[in-house]
């Protein structure tokens, strides 16, 4: 966690991007996850606008899958959870509520059998998540992990935001 913190502290925005893209690699190693990825959503919290995702071998990405699309809409029961700051902790998909429906048959289309959703927030603003997942079997997400992942998504939602910060400042 310290180095993956330090990195992000003298980095430049414009570096941003690769510097996020092996820590989510080294996180995900970590953790043995199969995939780790970084969402990021819209201003007005309703739209996936991108991210960056990390895959282990021979694991299919699903970077893509979201993009663009209003998580309001397709994923109901988890956006509930996430703008209520809460944390995405399924060992099994056997384990989500009749109202996770949706979010059950998507899961499933990904072959994920378990996962890891932490909210990433400036303030209080909800800008994104950092997800780990397996697909390979289910996983029980220890305290550890969780804990590790939510200071992980702030180091990272942190380092976004600088460079949102310097990309305005930039166009002004």
């Amino acid at each position: 966690i310290n180095t993956i913190s330090a990195q992000f502290i003298n980095v430049e925005p414009s570096d941003i991007g690769p510097e996020i893209d092996e820590a989510l690699k080294l996180l995900g190693e970590f953790v043995e996850a199969d995939r780790c990825y970084m969402t990021m959503l819209s201003d007005e919290r309703d739209a996936v606008t991108g991210g960056y995702e990390w895959c282990a071998p021979g694991v299919q990405s699903q970077h893509n899958i979201l993009k663009g699309r209003n998580l309001r809409e397709t994923l109901t029961w988890a956006e509930q959870q996430f703008y209520r700051h809460n944390c995405l902790i399924v060992s099994s998909l056997s384990d989500l509520p009749p109202e996770a429906a949706a979010e059950r048959a998507l899961f499933e289309a990904q072959s994920i059998k378990s996962l890891l959703n932490v909210p990433i927030t400036v303030g209080r603003k909800l800008i994104g998540l950092l997800g780990f997942e397996t697909v390979r079997g289910e996983r029980v997400w220890s305290e550890d992990t969780l804990a590790m992942a939510s200071l992980m998504g702030q180091a990272l939602g942190n380092a976004v935001e600088r460079k949102r910060a310097e990309e305005e400042r930039r166009s002004l």
